[in-house]
């Protein structure tokens, strides 16, 4: 069994070389750049929406 680990750990790191996995990790580590600043933007504008709806509801109520 450790011969065929051995083997497959010879070919991911073969395969880790090539052109096309280098762009496949580019890309994905780029996809999870933009997916962490999506959710951070929407915290954001969660909390200006709460914000908002409160200053809203304290003028309405004057």
């Amino acid at each position: 069994m450790n011969q065929y680990q051995e083997v497959f750990r010879q070919h991911q790191a073969k395969y880790l070389e090539t052109t096309i996995a280098r762009e496949y990790y580019r890309e994905k580590k780029e996809y999870e750049e933009i997916q962490d600043q999506v959710q951070q933007n929407s915290k954001l504008l969660k909390q200006k929406e709460a914000e908002l709806i409160d200053f809203h509801s304290k003028i309405c109520f004057k």
